[in-house]
């Protein structure tokens, strides 16, 4: 079973245009709230996180039974103390304080290894663009969802509502708009509502001043191909081409993806648009306020994002569509963490890798296909004739270009694209089934460690 998520817009149920701006108004206030003690949870669950490690390393005891201390001196337990905070505003329905507090303490419990280094900050809300979450209310005996129901050719939705809100307001209902429906989310609903697809807990979304459901669930997987495990895809991401690839075992190689171009001239429009933008400001007079002043800043930004998550799905589309036509049971990918902090480049830094390999893994597993991580160092300065590595291999002035500087190489001299090379050796260098350098490959390194000193 995959799990997906979709984003579908919701419209305010009411008889009037008041009743409707009611509805929204009452939505935005628990956002409000949450966002308030939201916050004071996330403080709460921190601190706890540092204590328990501080009872680890002053009594030098597990952090099972740290955490049994801590539970002791609170009176509760860890996560039910954020829960406590959020009973201050009782008239929000347990359903979402209860999800929203589970959330939080994954989020914490999840990243404080990388909280406590310093590597990400502690996350907090913000009220204009808060995630509500509530519980997918499945039927026991059918599996099928009871939070979204249909009245004629119309589909439903009700905000979870506490037992004294349910009095004074009834209900608080919201209609799925499915617009142009390009990417068939009405067939999704009706599969939930048949029972097909199985509802998982989701979110209510305010982005600005709309309203959105972010329907999360889970798709059995479909009969998939057999794939040849002992082809091997590599996947190169670079300059001169976003992605550049090498299958294994094959003479003639697929066409390679050129579209750098393409991107690198899109994104320098969107460049100078913002320094105009940012200029113009400067002699920006008057009142009207912050937001309205930056409001076209902000339009460009999610204009420029949209555009970028497109051509990342354009990129992953194709490199799975030829993955599947030649049969690859295997793909090989850069682990590319700490890029960002690493990388003195500015194209390998601003454009978003992390996204487009999320996206072509996810589509991989789709069809069966192994994804394996590979350590990128040297992988584009490496000459795959010779096997020697060498930065002068890579031309200084065009850093698109290979050429070998071993005399002894019988393809000394000879220029070839530093992508494609660096494409054949990632399919030819052992990959690990997790990122090494991501918090999964540390603890799994962790563990392999232990286990090498027990032996």
């Amino acid at each position: 079973m995959s799990i997906k998520t979709r984003k579908i817009k919701l419209i305010a149920v009411g008889e009037t245009a008041k009743d409707r701006t009611k509805v929204y108004n009452y939505i935005k206030k628990v956002a409000d709230d949450l966002t308030q003690v939201g916050n004071e949870v996330i403080r709460l669950h921190v601190c706890n996180q540092y204590e328990i490690d501080r009872l680890k390393g002053t009594n030098n005891i597990s952090k099972g039974d740290a955490i049994k201390i801590l539970q002791d001196s609170l009176g509760t337990s860890i996560r039910n103390s954020g829960y406590q905070l959020l009973t201050k505003f009782p008239y929000i329905s347990s359903e979402v304080r209860t999800c929203f507090n589970s959330v939080i303490y994954k989020t914490i419990s999840d990243n404080f290894y990388d909280i406590l280094k310093g590597k990400v900050s502690i996350p907090s809300f913000r009220k204009s663009n808060l995630s509500i979450p509530f519980s997918a209310d499945n039927n026991k005996e059918t599996g099928v969802t009871n939070a979204i129901y249909t009245e004629g050719d119309r589909y439903y939705i009700q905000f979870p509502l506490s037992g004294e809100e349910r009095k004074i307001h009834k209900k608080v209902e919201l209609s799925l708009f499915f617009g142009k429906d390009r990417s068939n989310n009405r067939v999704i609903v009706d599969r939930i509502l048949n029972g097909e697809y199985k509802l998982c807990d989701s979110n209510f979304k305010i982005e600005d001043n709309d309203l959105y459901l972010l329907i999360t669930y889970k798709q059995p997987d479909s009969i998939k191909p057999e794939m040849d495990v002992n082809k091997v895809m590599g996947i190169d991401l670079g300059i001169n081409r976003p992605v550049s690839i090498y299958i294994s075992n094959e003479k003639h190689q697929p066409q390679q993806i050129n579209i750098g171009l393409k991107i690198q001239h899109e994104r320098m429009k969107f460049c100078k648009h913002r320094k105009s933008l940012q200029e113009s400001l400067k002699y920006s007079k008057g009142g009207h306020g912050r937001n309205r002043k930056l409001k076209s800043l902000e339009d460009l930004r999610d204009k420029e994002k949209n555009w970028s998550q497109l051509i990342n799905h354009t990129i992953s589309r194709e490199v799975i569509r030829i993955a599947n036509e030649y049969n690859v049971g295997v793909i090989h990918m850069e682990d590319l963490t700490g890029i960002t902090t690493n990388s003195k480049d500015y194209f390998m830094k601003s454009w978003a890798y992390y996204q487009l390999q999320t996206y072509i893994v996810y589509k991989a597993k789709e069809l069966g296909i192994t994804i394996l991580w590979v350590d990128p160092r040297n992988t584009s300065n490496t000459c795959p004739t010779c096997k020697v590595s060498e930065p002068l291999n890579r031309n200084d002035k065009d850093k698109t270009k290979f050429r070998c500087i071993n005399l002894n190489c019988k393809d000394f001299d000879i220029d070839r694209d530093a992508d494609i090379v660096g494409a054949f050796n990632i399919t030819h260098t052992l990959g690990l089934d997790v990122k090494s350098n991501s918090k999964e490959g540390r603890m799994k390194k962790g563990k392999d460690k232990k286990l090498m000193e027990q032996v």
